[in-house]
């Protein structure tokens, strides 16, 4: 079972869907609830493909996991130091 999980994640679209449902049930509660500010998203695109950790400086564990997601879809759509309009 674990290599077909394996497989399934390297498919681009099962990745994209998977980001925009969990994106999509996340992103109002994060802009309009919480008011999520982001400060820094330029620094992103200097960073190494690979080996690098993002740690929170609090105790939420799940919310920061997907706010990072929504973080790194955005600044892949160029978006800086903002979610603007959710694109996966």
């Amino acid at each position: 079972m674990s290599k077909f999980f394996d497989k399934l994640k390297e498919i681009r679209l099962v990745r994209a869907i998977v980001y925009a449902i969990v994106g999509s049930a996340f992103y109002p509660r994060l802009t309009l609830y919480n008011k999520l500010k982001i400060e820094g998203t330029e620094h992103l695109k200097n960073l190494p493909k690979k080996n690098v950790l993002f740690v929170s400086n609090h105790q939420t564990y799940f919310a920061e996991v997907i706010t990072f997601l929504l973080i790194f879809c955005a600044v892949k759509w160029r978006k800086q130091n903002g979610l603007g309009v959710p694109y996966y």
